[in-house]
C-alpha cells in the first residue's frame, strides 16, 4: 500500500445452516425453590417464651365450594412424608377448625393452627416437618394442598439459635396476600375469636441479625436579643438495621407482606455477637424492602431499617 493510500476489505456474513438453535424450555416448577426450611426451635421442659418458638398456620376456603378440610401433620421419615396427626384439638398447639371465624362478608371460611413447637417436639420428637390441608368438596372432589413453608425442628441450644432473629406480629383488618395480589386477607372477626391484639405469628429466620442501632436527633432553639440559642425540645429517635440471610423469593415475599404489614411487630435477636440485646424490641418497618437480586441467584439478601414503637427519648425544659 503507498502512502496516502486507503484500502478497505468487504466482510460477508453467511448464515450457518448447520447450527441449530432451540428455545430453552424451562417448565414452571424448575423456577421455584426447593430444599429451604425455616428453623424451629423449642424445649422438652421449660417455660421460657424465648426458647419455645411458635408459627401460625392459616388456609381459607370458599364456604360455596368446600364441605370440608382437614389439617395434618407430617414429618418426613425415611425419605418420604408421613402424617404423624390429624389436628382435631390443641395437643400441638391453639386449633381452628374450619369455620371458627369467616371473612367480614361470610364467604370464606378460615382453618389453621398456632403451632406451639415445644408440643410438637415432645410428641414427635426432631426433624422437618410440614402441614397438610386434605380438602373435600360439594362434587366429593378430594384434593391436597400444603402450607407453603417446611420446618426443620430441633431442641434449642444457644450454638442453634446463634445467627438468627425471631419476629413475633399482630394483624387486625385487612391485610394483602401475598400469592395472589387480587385477593386480601380480612382478619376483621380475628380478635372476637382469638382475643389479644389480632391474629398471631410467629417465625424464626435463620442467618439474620437485628441492631446497629443509631439516633437521630431533632433540637428546637429560641433566640435570645443578644444571640444566645437556648434549647427547648430534645428529641432522639432510634433507629435500627435487620439484616437478612440468603432467602428464596417466596420467603421474601412473605415477609414484606405478613411481617412487614402487620400491625405490631416484635424482634428478638439471638446473635451471640450482638452488643445489644433485644427481647420483644417493639419496632415499625421505616424503609422500603429492596431485596438485592442476583441474575445467576435464586435467593437474595435484604437490608431493613426499623424506628423503635415507643419514642420516648426526649427532653423538653418545661
Amino acid at each position: 500500500m503507498s502512502g496516502g493510500d486507503v484500502q478497505f476489505r468487504v466482510f460477508k456474513k453467511v448464515a450457518d445452516t448447520t447450527r441449530t438453535v432451540s428455545r430453552l424450555d424451562i417448565p414452571t416448577f424448575a423456577l421455584a425453590e426447593c430444599c429451604f426450611e425455616l428453623p424451629a426451635l423449642a424445649e422438652t421442659t421449660g417455660t421460657d417464651e424465648f426458647k419455645n418458638d411458635k408459627h401460625s398456620i392459616l388456609k381459607r376456603y370458599d364456604i360455596n365450594v368446600f364441605t370440608s378440610v382437614d389439617l395434618y401433620i407430617q414429618k418426613y421419615v425415611g425419605g418420604v412424608w408421613v402424617d404423624q396427626v390429624q389436628v382435631v384439638n390443641d395437643d400441638n398447639g391453639i386449633f381452628y377448625g374450619l369455620g371458627s371465624f369467616n371473612d367480614s362478608l361470610i364467604t370464606l371460611n378460615y382453618i389453621g393452627i398456632i403451632v406451639d413447637w415445644q408440643k410438637v417436639l415432645i410428641n414427635y420428637g426432631e426433624g422437618n416437618y410440614r402441614f397438610r390441608f386434605n380438602e373435600f368438596d360439594f362434587q366429593a372432589n378430594e384434593t391436597d394442598s400444603f402450607y407453603e413453608f417446611e420446618f426443620c425442628l430441633n431442641n434449642y441450644t444457644q450454638y442453634r439459635a446463634d445467627k438468627t432473629t425471631r419476629f413475633t406480629t399482630y394483624t387486625k383488618g385487612y391485610r394483602g396476600d401475598y400469592l395472589d395480589d387480587t385477593n386480601i386477607w380480612d382478619f376483621t372477626n380475628v380478635v372476637s375469636v382469638v382475643g389479644g391484639e389480632g391474629w398471631f405469628q410467629e417465625i424464626r429466620l435463620p442467618n439474620s441479625f437485628f441492631g446497629g442501632n443509631k439516633s437521630d436527633y431533632s433540637r428546637e432553639y429560641v433566640k435570645y436579643s443578644n444571640g444566645q440559642q437556648v434549647y427547648l425540645k430534645d428529641e432522639q429517635v432510634e433507629n435500627y438495621v435487620w439484616y437478612s440471610g440468603l432467602y428464596p423469593a417466596q420467603l421474601h415475599n412473605w415477609i414484606k407482606t405478613d411481617i412487614l404489614q402487620s400491625d405490631r411487630i416484635f424482634v428478638n435477636d439471638y446473635n451471640s455477637n450482638n452488643p445489644n440485646i433485644f427481647n420483644n424490641k417493639a419496632v415499625h418497618p421505616s424503609s422500603n424492602y429492596e431485596p438485592r437480586w442476583n441474575y445467576n441467584n435464586l435467593r437474595a439478601l435484604v437490608d431493613v431499617d426499623f424506628t423503635q414503637e415507643y419514642q420516648n427519648r426526649r427532653k423538653k425544659r418545661c
